[in-house]
């Protein structure tokens, strides 16, 4: 119990570090590995992705917050978003009132 403790106030564990390692470098070869014969990716800042959506800034920070925005990589103090991570995000959130049986 005081491990648990410690651990939480020190920071992630060794399994959570080891399961967020695994998750990025698995994350990191989909990368190479879709993307080897293609130009890399632009990453867009949050003025960029607000700008891009016609949303407030303030927005992409509460969903953030919440959990529900796009993936980001935070590099430094900067959040970056990957194109085809807003693109994937977007697609999940298409409202489409012909499967919900709504008029047009």
């Amino acid at each position: 119990m005081l491990r648990e403790v410690a651990a939480s106030r020190n920071g992630p564990c060794q399994w959570q570090r080891s399961v967020l390692v695994q998750g990025m470098l698995s994350h990191l070869s989909y990368m190479t590995d879709t993307n080897q014969n293609q130009t890399p990716q632009r990453l867009l800042s949050v003025t960029e992705l607000s700008e891009f959506l016609g949303i407030p800034v303030s927005t992409i920070y509460d969903w953030r917050t919440h959990g529900k925005g796009p993936m980001a990589y935070r590099l430094g103090k900067h959040l970056k978003f990957m194109s085809s991570d807003v693109k994937a995000w977007m697609a999940l959130h298409r409202d489409d009132a012909r499967n919900r049986g709504e008029s047009q």
